[in-house]
């Protein structure tokens, strides 16, 4: 949404896109309405900035989390392939196979 002076007036237009594709304007007025849909937009803004961050701090406090489950998916790696490799099997273009005989 912006404000566009035309002639003497100050007027307030929000883009969007039509079905074709193209970018059109939609003439919101140049009083109280506009004034008010230009306040619901910025809080709108603020509001989507505010839980922008928070998602990236909770992404952030997330890291160790992550990298706790990557060692323990290794661990557990392991041990299933000692086991498997206990009982008989080995792996043949990353599947695992009964040993022959």
């Amino acid at each position: 949404m912006a404000w566009e002076i035309r002639g003497r007036h100050r007027c307030l237009y929000r883009s969007f896109r039509s079905a074709d594709g193209h970018v059109r304007k939609a003439y919101l007025g140049t009083g109280a309405a506009a004034q008010a849909e230009e306040r619901r937009r910025t809080e709108a803004q603020s509001q989507q900035k505010a839980d922008a961050q928070a998602a990236n701090s909770l992404a952030a406090d997330l890291v160790p989390v992550d990298a706790m489950a990557e060692q323990l998916d290794e661990a557990i790696d392991t041990l299933v392939e000692a086991t498997l490799r206990v009982s008989g099997f080995h792996k043949h273009k990353y599947t695992w196979r009964k040993q022959r005989g």
